[in-house]
C-alpha cells in the first residue's frame, strides 16, 4: 500500500486541491496483469500545456494554469487493471468513480441547482440571511472567477436560471403559490386572497412601500425587506435577485445598483412571471404552461376586479395562445378548461361593450367546452360550464328583440340547478330561483 503526499487547504480561502488524502491505493499482481486500487491517478499522454488524452481524471481550476498538472488533476476513486504488450505497449482498462470538473463560477455548488419548481416547506420562522456569500454557485473568496457564455447558460448564475427565478417570485406575489391549500405563509403570502395584486406593481414601487402601506403577509416589513423575504423564500435563500437587509429593508439603492432587482425598478412582476414560463427548460413543458395559464389568470382578475379592458383583451389572447398549446387530441381535459376561462373571459369584457360579439364568441366557447366536459364524465365541471353559458346566453338575450336566447338561458340555468340539487347543494336554491324569476320576468314582457 502506498499512501502519498497530504495537501491541506494551505490557509488560505482559495485552497490548492484540498482533499486531505489525495491518494491512496493499493499495488498488486494477478497472473501477470498489474492492479492498482483506490483514490488515484491516471495519466494518459503527456505534452507541454496540452492534455487532450489526459481526460481520466476530473481537473481543478481554481488556480487555473498556476498548478501544475499534477496538482491540478483530482484523485478519484478507481480500479486500473495494466498488461503490458511487447516492449512498445500496453492495455489497460480503468473502472472509474464519476466526477466533475471545478470551474469556479459555473459549479452548481453542493445542495444543488436552482429551481423555479422550488417549494419552501412552509414560511420563514425568522428573516433571511442578508449574507450571500452562501449563495450557490458563486465560488466567493476564488481569485479566477469564470463567467463567460455561462453568463447566459449557467445553471445557478445564468440568466436563463436567474430570469425563471423572477419569475417564480411573482406566483409568491400572486398569492396562490404552488400550494394546493391556500395558507398565509410568505409561499402564499395573501392565502388566495389578493385584492391588490401587487404583482402588477412595478419592482421599485413595490420596495418603495412603507409598512404601513404593504400587505399583512409582509408582517410589518417595508416593501424593500418584504421582497427580499418574498424572493428568498420563494428560491430558497439561494437567489442574488436583492440584497436589501431582510428586517429593515437598508441597502435597497436603485440609483447605485448592485443586485438584479435595483437594476430593473420599472420591470412589472407580472411581466416577469410571464417570462418565467419562456425561461422554463424544454424538459419541463408543463411547467411553461403552467406559468402561461397563471399569467393568463391574473390577467383576467385584474381586468375583471379593477375594471381594466386592456387587461381583459390580454387575458383573452393569452388563453387562445394556450388553446394551440392544448390540442383537444393531445390533451382534452387541459383544452375544455383553456375554453371554459376564454369563456368566462370574453363574456366579462363583452358585458362592458355596446355590442354582441364577444358575447357569442364566449357562448362559442362555452359550448366547446361542454364537448369534453359532459355531464356523465364530470358533472361538476359540466354543470359550472352549463351556468357560464346560460349566463352568457342571458346577457345576449337582454340585447336582443326575441326571447329565443333568453329561454336556451333558462334551460341551461335550470339544468345546473337540479345537479346541484342531485349533489345536495341547496345553500344555492334562492341564487337560482332569482335568476329564473329575471329571466321570466324578460320573457313575460316580450310576449
Amino acid at each position: 500500500m502506498t499512501p502519498r503526499a497530504l495537501h491541506n487547504t494551505g490557509g488560505g480561502t482559495n485552497p490548492i486541491p484540498n482533499d486531505y488524502l489525495r491518494e491512496l491505493y493499493l499495488d498488486t499482481e494477478i497472473a501477470g496483469i498489474d492492479l492498482r486500487l483506490g483514490k488515484q491517478q491516471v495519466v494518459w499522454g503527456t505534452a507541454d500545456g496540452i492534455n487532450l488524452l489526459d481526460i481520466i481524471n476530473p481537473t481543478d481550476f481554481r488556480w487555473l494554469n498556476q498548478d501544475p498538472m499534477e496538482d491540478a488533476r483530482i484523485p478519484v476513486w478507481m480500479a486500473v487493471a495494466e498488461r503490458n504488450l511487447g516492449s512498445n505497449g500496453n492495455l489497460q482498462a480503468v473502472v472509474s468513480q464519476r466526477r466533475k470538473n471545478i470551474i469556479p463560477g459555473l459549479r452548481r455548488g453542493k445542495r444543488g441547482r436552482r429551481s423555479v419548481a422550488f417549494i419552501p416547506a412552509s414560511g420563514p420562522s425568522s428573516p433571511p440571511s442578508a449574507d450571500n456569500s452562501r449563495l450557490f454557485g458563486t465560488d466567493q473568496g476564488h481569485a479566477f472567477i469564470m463567467k463567460g457564455v455561462d453568463t447566459i447558460t449557467g445553471k445557478v448564475n445564468g440568466f436563463a436560471n436567474i430570469g425563471a427565478a423572477m419569475g417564480a417570485v411573482t406566483t409568491t406575489f400572486y398569492g396562490d403559490g404552488f400550494l394546493p391549500v391556500p395558507t398565509s405563509t410568505f409561499t402564499n403570502p395573501l392565502g388566495g386572497l389578493n385584492p391588490a395584486l401587487p404583482e402588477f406593481n412595478t419592482v421599485g414601487s413595490f420596495a418603495g412601500l412603507t409598512a404601513a402601506r404593504t400587505p399583512a403577509a409582509c408582517r410589518g416589513l417595508n416593501g424593500a425587506a418584504c421582497l427580499k423575504n418574498f424572493t428568498e423564500f420563494t428560491n430558497g435563500n439561494i437567489t442574488n435577485l436583492t440584497d436589501a437587509d431582510p428586517v429593515t429593508g437598508a441597502g435597497w439603492d436603485t440609483h447605485n445598483p448592485d443586485s438584479t432587482w435595483e437594476y430593473m425598478p420599472n420591470a412589472t412582476f407580472a411581466t416577469l412571471r410571464f417570462a418565467a414560463a419562456e425561461l422554463v427548460p424544454d424538459s419541463r413543458p408543463e411547467q411553461g404552461l403552467a406559468y402561461r395559464e397563471r399569467h393568463a389568470d391574473a390577467l383576467y382578475r385584474q381586468g375583471d376586479e379593477k375594471g381594466n379592458n386592456t387587461a381583459l383583451q390580454e387575458a383573452i389572447r393569452a388563453y387562445r395562445d394556450l388553446l394551440e398549446a392544448y390540442p383537444r387530441a393531445q390533451a382534452p381535459q387541459d383544452w375544455a378548461r383553456t375554453q371554459t376561462n376564454l369563456g368566462i373571459a370574453l363574456a366579462s369584457l363583452g358585458e362592458r361593450e355596446s355590442g354582441t360579439a364577444r358575447l357569442e364568441q364566449a357562448v362559442a366557447a362555452h359550448r366547446a367546452a361542454l364537448q369534453e366536459w359532459t355531464r356523465e364524465r364530470v358533472p361538476l365541471q359540466w354543470a359550472t360550464t352549463q351556468n357560464n353559458l346560460g349566463l352568457a346566453l342571458w346577457r345576449l338575450g337582454e340585447r336582443e328583440v326575441g326571447t329565443a336566447r333568453l329561454e336556451q338561458a333558462r334551460r341551461h340555468i335550470e339544468d345546473v340547478w337540479h345537479v346541484y340539487k342531485d349533489a345536495g347543494m341547496d345553500q344555492y336554491d334562492e341564487d337560482f330561483r332569482r335568476r329564473l324569476a329575471a329571466i321570466d320576468r324578460l320573457i313575460a314582457e316580450r310576449r
